[in-house]
């Protein structure tokens, strides 16, 4: 479950760390709570639940290495993953691509490989370069008087927007499984 845990907000953090995203000390005391109070319901013992972002990533450090590495199911589940949200566009389209680009971006080129994500020689540099620009810059216009208020608006209607494309204006059902590994 700590492994599980650290992949989720020790992960998150550092990428906001790493963007440069300003984050408030009562911010991220609270985003730290929130993940506290998930792994205290997840059962995992509170003395193993890191106190501070410190620790969670000195922990981090210690167990996701020796705790990760390539699967056959992440292979088949990265696959499945990417795999739908690029069908649910048009099958052929870019957006396949697009979504190994940025996927290999967000977890990096080791736990990329593990999961066979492909490298995409177009892609692969536009998202390296753009997406560092693109939070630099929402996050440094967001002080701005008004912006606050016309970026969520913006971020909820691409929000929308993105939902509406892949989902083809369904209803989206996700279905939790009983079992690890169903049928096998």
């Amino acid at each position: 479950m700590l492994v599980t845990w650290h992949t989720l907000p020790t992960f998150a953090m550092r990428k906001l760390l790493e963007w440069r995203v300003p984050i408030t000390d009562a911010e991220s005391q609270a985003y730290l709570h929130v993940w506290q109070v998930t792994a205290h319901m997840l059962g995992i013992k509170d003395e193993y639940i890191p106190a501070t972002w410190d620790a969670a990533g000195a922990q981090s450090d210690e167990i996701l290495p020796r705790n990760m590495g390539p699967t056959p199911e992440g292979v088949e589940l990265t696959d499945i993953l990417l795999g739908q949200l690029a069908e649910q566009t048009s099958p052929g389209s870019i957006s396949r691509p697009l979504c190994n680009a940025l996927a290999r971006y967000l977890v990096g080129d080791v736990v990329a490989d593990w999961d066979d994500i492909p490298r995409e020689p177009v892609w692969d540099p536009v998202i390296a370069s753009a997406w560092p620009k693109l939070v630099r810059f929402r996050e440094g216009i967001i002080p701005l008087p008004l912006v606050p208020s016309v970026a969520w608006v913006i971020d909820e209607a691409v929000r929308k927007y993105i939902l509406f494309y892949l989902t083809k204006g369904q209803e989206t059902k996700i279905e939790i499984p009983a079992t690890n590994r169903p049928g096998r």
